[in-house]
């Protein structure tokens, strides 16, 4: 079973930053409304396996950064 690494968050949250895409057109092409996005990426509600996954797929991330 696969689990988040401590530095997912951050990893995930450079990606975005580096990327230069909106939240908005990440939570559109990955299935999610923009608000659910929004919280998972800015950590005001804990990151799940199913969005990390889904954000590191999208933005190119290797798993190996994010998943242990």
């Amino acid at each position: 079973m696969a689990f988040l690494k401590d530095e997912a968050l951050e990893v995930l949250q450079e990606a975005v930053k580096q990327s230069g895409l909106k939240q908005g057109f990440i939570a559109d092409k990955i299935g999610v409304t923009q608000g659910y996005s929004s919280t998972q990426i800015t950590g005001r509600k804990p990151l799940t396996l199913s969005m990390a996954v889904k954000l590191a797929k999208f933005l190119g991330v290797p798993a190996k950064k994010i998943l242990s």
